[in-house]
């Protein structure tokens, strides 16, 4: 059973405060089945449920709160499989969450529209395919390369409300590609991951569909005596895509609308120096 309390003071006017609050139940089941198929390969599957309860930081306003959130609830499903040999590992999974009162963030209504308000679109659905492997390598072209792994992974996703519109800030599709290595005393990766395509808005506005872009990264470190030198890189190809537009409630015009754009920082280097005592 998860229980979820919600309190609000809304001002009904200067020097009044009101005070309210609602308490809301739910049983929340779990259920895990796993089967081995051989001793290096093994299927399962999952149902759940969860429950959250909006807090009252998502809906603070300007205007009267006049009626309490719904709680979000989940129906969650899994199934997959995992998969392990020597030098490679694999697994796989399908899952379904289905989604009521489901919350989005959106401009506010006037007089309000230049803050963001949360808003309850009903139900969704979000359902999609991923999988992960790993090689680790011992030989490579002769050499003795013990410590060194490759790794990819991928997803395909379909995130939609109700009414068929894609959800906001949900891509269509994640991957990523890396290699690492691990010795006595070094330490080395470099990983390129990549969000796809996704919306900003409800309405799924072409103005609002964000392209698909990478972030590669790369670390390296040395550990000698008690100690660990490491330098790490993030955005080494110092991409400045746009990751997130925040609707100002004017129109999708680029000379009288207030939309705010947030775009990936600028390569950035960390040296560290760790002492282990």
């Amino acid at each position: 059973m998860r229980r979820g309390i919600w309190r609000a003071r809304p001002i009904t006017h200067l020097g009044q405060d009101f005070v309210a609050a609602f308490t809301t139940t739910d049983t929340l089941p779990f259920l895990q089945v796993n089967y081995r198929l051989d001793t290096n390969w093994s299927v399962y599957g999952e149902y759940a449920k969860g429950i959250y309860v909006p807090d009252i930081s998502a809906f603070e306003a300007g205007t009267q709160t006049t009626a309490f959130p719904k709680a979000e609830t989940t129906t969650n499903y899994q199934v997959g499989t995992v998969y392990y040999a020597d030098h490679f590992t694999f697994d796989a999974d399908l899952y379904y969450i289905g989604i009521a009162n489901n919350y989005v963030s959106l401009a506010c209504a006037p007089p309000d529209q230049n803050d963001t308000c949360f808003v309850n679109n009903g139900r969704a659905t979000y359902e999609g395919i991923e999988g992960e492997g790993t090689y680790a390598f011992d030989n490579l072209l002769g050499l003795d390369v013990t410590g060194l792994s490759m790794f990819a992974n991928g997803a395909l996703m379909r995130s939609v409300a109700q009414t068929n519109l894609w959800e906001p800030n949900a891509p269509f599709w994640t991957a990523a590609l890396g290699v690492l290595f691990q010795s006595s005393n070094w330490r080395f990766s470099i990983i390129d991951k990549y969000t796809g395509q996704q919306y900003s808005d409800v309405t799924n506005i072409k103005a609002y569909e964000l392209p698909a872009y990478g972030d590669l990264s790369a670390s390296i470190a040395y550990m000698f005596a008690n100690y660990e030198i490491g330098i790490n890189a993030d955005n080494l190809t110092n991409s400045r895509a746009a990751t997130l537009i925040t609707e100002g409630g004017t129109g999708t015009d680029p000379n009288t609308s207030t939309d705010q754009y947030i775009f990936q920082a600028p390569m950035s280097v960390m040296v560290t120096l760790k002492a282990h005592l």
